[in-house]
């Protein structure tokens, strides 16, 4: 058979697939905290993890000028693929997503995220450490929040 999309990829997300993003966000730990409004003006901002077109997972990249940093907000991936390797994917293209944007690294808010996060050996390989540098914008340091940190990289 000839596959004109390829069958597992991750890419942005389209206009058309609001209600597939807001399907995963409420299915995983943000319940309640968003409507199709606040999604459909960010949608531009997300990308999905696909598998014959359908999508499994999904994450936000935000741009942060003032430190050169992209930001992975909203990652989540559908509970029945919780198991499979789609989160760490997602953060691998997260890391060479900014290397190509030639930005320092990418930052994540374990506590918005998953806690547990850092206990995925494959987490510290990735090369995320704990923010001890301040290389996350003000606004996250003035709330405590705790922060995760990795250089940019391209094609690991």
């Amino acid at each position: 058979m000839i596959f004109e999309m390829p069958h597992e990829q991750i890419r942005r997300a389209e206009t058309r697939e609001i209600n597939d993003v807001m399907e995963i966000l409420r299915e995983t730990i943000y319940k309640s905290c968003f409507d199709s409004a606040l999604v459909a003006k960010v949608i531009s901002d997300f990308w999905v993890f696909s598998v014959d077109g359908n999508i499994h997972g999904c994450m936000q990249l935000m741009d942060h000028l003032d430190c050169e940093m992209i930001e992975v907000i909203h990652m989540a991936v559908i509970s029945r693929y919780e198991n499979t390797n789609i989160t760490e994917r997602l953060l691998k293209y997260a890391i060479e997503y900014a290397g190509a944007k030639k930005c320092q690294g990418v930052f994540i808010n374990i506590k918005d995220n998953t806690l547990y996060l850092p206990l995925y050996p494959w987490f510290m390989k990735l090369g995320f450490k704990r923010d001890v540098s301040n290389k996350i914008p003000w606004t996250y340091k003035n709330t405590g929040m705790d922060c995760w940190v990795c250089p940019a990289q391209e094609n690991i």
